[in-house]
């Protein structure tokens, strides 16, 4: 959103005059609290983005040396890079667009995939004289060719169940549409994508990553659609650990609503000029987020754990 990103080049500029936040007792920053800590997160990622050096992200311990997500899913490189194919293939309609959206989300979300996804999805809609009872990305995820994080929390399902849904998915997803409009919101969206790629377990992890995809693709979701969304596993941590810590002070305590609760957060974000424009389904995120950081705090942060800065941001 252009509105978005002036305001964010505005928070660049103050945060590179302003420097670091300040350190607590001994060099230390005190650890953070829900809020201050999606507001760090957020400067790093403007301070990174602004050209300072890796030691001017930030003074808190574990934001400077643990891999996290960004507030904006939107910010993240595989989401970025799924985005970018989709703006890339003009020619695709929305089948194409709901199929890689799918076919990233039920393959682990790994960086680079996005491109090679969507080469095969091209590939099944160039003319072929063979007669193929599946396409080549079916073909490819049934021999093993996508990688997948198989056996991880991201994937309910393996390579060939995937491969034995995944198009009929979409097409359900677009004919759902087509009669009905777009989705209410993405809670809407995601229950329907488990429901279709249901093969044993419900896969509503991957489901609900795919249906956050859903609300950047135009004609999937209704403008308001953000408002609403499942909490998944991290984000229910995440929350349960606000609660504990400030829920009284918040007013979303025990008797508080998960949808309640959360819409106090987006609230609270929101009064903060660098999130001012979080939706339900950022909060989400910051969530999961915010857990990272409490098992960091307690784990410490393993080699697999501690971020290494890419070439390019």
């Amino acid at each position: 959103m252009p509105k978005r990103k002036a305001q964010q080049q505005h928070d660049s500029c103050k945060l590179q005059q302003r420097g670091p936040e300040p350190s607590g007792p001994a060099g230390r920053k005190a650890l953070l609290t829900f809020a201050p800590f999606c507001a760090a997160r957020q400067a790093v990622l403007l301070r990174r983005k602004g050209g300072l050096p890796q030691e001017q992200w930030t003074t808190d311990p574990i934001l400077a040396r643990a891999k996290f997500c960004n507030i904006d899913r939107r910010d993240d490189a595989v989401t970025a890079e799924l985005l970018a194919e989709v703006a890339a293939h003009v020619g695709w309609e929305l089948k194409e667009k709901v199929l890689l959206a799918l076919a990233l989300r039920f393959s682990g979300s790994r960086r680079g995939e996005a491109a090679a996804l969507a080469v095969l999805i091209e590939s099944g809609r160039k003319p072929d004289e063979r007669v193929r009872s599946k396409s080549p990305l079916q073909l490819a995820f049934a021999a093993d060719e996508v990688r997948c994080g198989s056996g991880t929390y991201q994937l309910s399902l393996n390579r060939r169940q995937v491969a034995t849904v995944i198009e009929s998915t979409a097409a359900a997803v677009v004919e759902r549409v087509g009669a009905h409009g777009p989705f209410e919101d993405v809670l809407e969206a995601s229950n329907f994508v488990a429901t279709c790629m249901t093969v044993g377990k419900r896969p509503q992890f991957s489901a609900n990553e795919a249906a956050k995809d859903f609300a950047y693709v135009d004609g999937l979701m209704l403008p308001a659609s953000h408002h609403r969304c499942h909490l998944g596993p991290g984000a229910k941590k995440g929350l349960q650990l606000v609660r504990a810590s400030e829920g009284d002070a918040l007013g979303i305590g025990k008797g508080s609503t998960d949808d309640a609760a959360v819409a106090v957060l987006r609230g609270q974000l929101r009064a903060i000029p660098s999130l001012a424009w979080v939706q339900t389904i950022d909060v989400e995120q910051a969530l999961c987020e915010f857990a990272k950081y409490e098992a960091y705090r307690t784990g410490g942060i393993s080699a697999t754990k501690t971020f290494t800065p890419f070439a390019s941001v």
